[in-house]
C-alpha cells in the first residue's frame, strides 16, 4: 500500500506521458455519506516533485453539511464543507461515476459540474459559460474541465484500508474582453475514495498561472467519521 504522497509523485510521471484513452472499468461502489460524516486532512505546500515542504504543514476539517440536494441540474447532491467555508458538491450518476463541483465564492469564475470516471473510465470534458466583473468591466469566461481516471491504488487511513481512483483534473478558464483573450489552466489530482463518499487526497503541484508562479498545495486524509 502507498501513502497519498508516492502516489502523487507517480501521478507527476503519469501526467507527463499519458493520453486522453479510455481505461478499464473498475468495480466501484459510491457511498453517499450521511450529514454530520468529517473528514480531517493534513495540508502542506509542495514542491514540483510532490514532496511536503518544512514548515507549511496544517490542517483542514470538512464535513458533510447536506444530502439530496439540487445544484446546477444535478439531484441527489451532497454537500461538503470545510472549516474555512468552502463548499464542495457531489454526485453519483447511474453509472456510478462521481460528479464534482467546487463552489467558485462570490468573485471567482463559475465552475462546471466534472465528470469523475472513479468506475467507467471514459475520460470527460465538460464546461460552462459566463460572464464577471473584473475592474468594473464586464469579462466574458468559458471554463472547461478535461478528466480522467489515471490509476487505482489502496491507501491506509489509520487502521483502515480505503481504495482510491486516481483522477487528474485540467482546469481551463479563458477570459474574453476587448477582443483579446487569455486562458489559464490549473491541473489537480483528486484521489477519490468511493466508499468514503470524498476523496482521500488533493493535490495542485506548482505552476504557472497567469504568468506567476503559483505555490503547490497539498491534502492527506488522516481519519474519517463516516455517518
Amino acid at each position: 500500500m502507498r501513502s497519498i504522497i508516492a502516489l502523487l509523485a507517480i501521478s507527476l510521471v503519469v501526467m507527463s506521458c499519458s493520453k486522453n484513452d479510455p481505461v478499464a472499468p473498475a468495480e466501484s461502489v459510491i457511498t453517499v455519506p450521511g450529514i454530520g460524516s468529517s473528514y480531517t486532512f493534513s495540508t502542506y505546500e509542495i514542491d514540483e516533485n510532490g514532496a511536503p515542504v518544512p514548515g507549511t504543514e496544517g490542517q483542514q476539517v470538512y464535513s458533510v453539511a447536506a444530502t439530496g440536494l439540487v445544484n446546477m441540474g444535478k439531484t441527489g447532491v451532497w454537500a461538503v464543507v470545510s472549516q474555512a467555508g468552502d463548499t464542495l458538491y457531489f454526485s453519483a450518476d447511474n453509472k456510478n461515476d462521481v460528479w464534482f463541483r467546487p463552489s467558485s465564492g462570490t468573485d471567482g469564475p463559475t465552475l462546471p459540474w466534472m465528470r469523475l470516471p472513479v468506475t467507467t473510465g471514459t475520460p470527460g470534458r465538460d464546461s460552462v459559460t459566463g460572464t464577471t466583473e473584473i475592474n468594473g468591466n464586464s469579462v466574458d469566461m468559458t471554463t472547461t474541465a478535461a478528466t480522467k481516471r489515471i490509476g487505482q491504488d489502496t491507501v491506509m487511513i489509520g487502521t483502515s484500508s480505503v481504495k482510491t481512483q486516481n483522477i487528474q483534473i485540467d482546469l481551463s478558464i479563458k477570459y474574453s474582453a476587448f477582443g483579446m483573450e487569455q486562458t489559464v489552466t490549473i491541473t489537480t489530482f483528486m484521489f477519490y475514495a468511493p466508499k468514503l463518499g470524498f476523496y482521500a487526497g488533493l493535490a495542485s503541484p506548482p505552476q504557472n498561472v497567469g504568468g506567476k508562479q503559483s505555490e503547490g498545495t497539498g491534502e492527506e486524509l488522516q481519519s474519517f467519521s463516516i455517518k
